[in-house]
């Protein structure tokens, strides 16, 4: 309480005799000021309003410490988080949204996505530091070369090179294969395209292959034909699994 009365103080003191305007966290987009307050020390970025979505302007750091709207060019502008206060029109950072595809600052200052497969890449060289499953990461050249296989989610160690296959598939002769190509009813193959180790609803595993539930008035038993997961409605479930008795 004490600190932020006196930064108060300081900042009266200061505007009264005329050194500077006084700086107002919160206002003429500075999001942080000095501990003196008389500087900027950062803006705001960019943000939407939860209420009308609208995407609000980002502001850009000036020499003299204070901040000017940002005015990005580019086919994205929203895409940039702050500028260069002194070329608002320069973009310096843009937004890395979890929900968006990745995005880098180029040449020109402003904001592009990243290069196919990139799940990360370097600001003005658009180098893919990290790439999105099912690619190989070419550090030396910075790119993300797909996967030989389409159905392979890890090929770390070259394109041709498969050590995962992505969900639903499993590995046949080297290759990635869907588990229902094997079994209808088979979800998930990780052993093997041809060795089912997950089943649909109402279906369990026996020898690698996709069984009806072998427990009476089961509705689930994914993992094991003889072991029930879920009872219908109704009923429950024994502490081995192995029956489905009236509630």
């Amino acid at each position: 309480m004490r600190a932020h009365l006196l930064l108060a103080l300081l900042a009266a003191a200061a505007f009264a005799s005329g050194a500077s305007a006084a700086c107002v966290a919160g206002q003429d987009g500075c999001k942080t000021c000095s501990l003196n307050g008389l500087r900027c020390k950062a803006c705001e970025t960019y943000w939407t309003n939860d209420d009308t979505g609208k995407v609000q302007p980002a502001y850009g750091l000036t020499r003299q410490y204070t901040c000017v709207k940002c005015q990005p060019q580019g086919e994205n502008p929203e895409w940039c988080a702050t500028c260069d206060g002194d070329n608002p029109t320069k973009c310096i950072k843009c937004n890395d949204w979890e929900f968006s595809d990745p995005v880098y600052v180029t040449k020109q200052g402003t904001c592009a996505r990243c290069p196919e497969g990139c799940s990360k890449c370097d600001d003005y060289t658009a180098r893919c530091s990290e790439c999105n499953e099912g690619f190989f990461h070419d550090k030396h050249r910075g790119r993300c070369i797909p996967c030989t296989d389409k159905n392979c989610a890890d090929c770390k160690r070259g394109p041709a090179k498969c050590a995962r296959c992505m969900s639903g598939s499993g590995k046949y002769h080297g290759k990635c294969v869907d588990c229902i190509k094997f079994d209808e009813n088979c979800s998930s193959c990780d052993k093997g395209a041809n060795i089912c180790d997950h089943c649909h609803t109402g279906y369990g595993v026996s020898h690698g292959k996709c069984k009806a539930c072998r427990v009476a008035n089961c509705q689930a038993c994914w993992a094991n034909a003889h072991k029930c997961e879920e009872c219908a409605d109704g009923f429950k479930l024994s502490r081995d699994a192995r029956r489905c008795t009236k509630a």
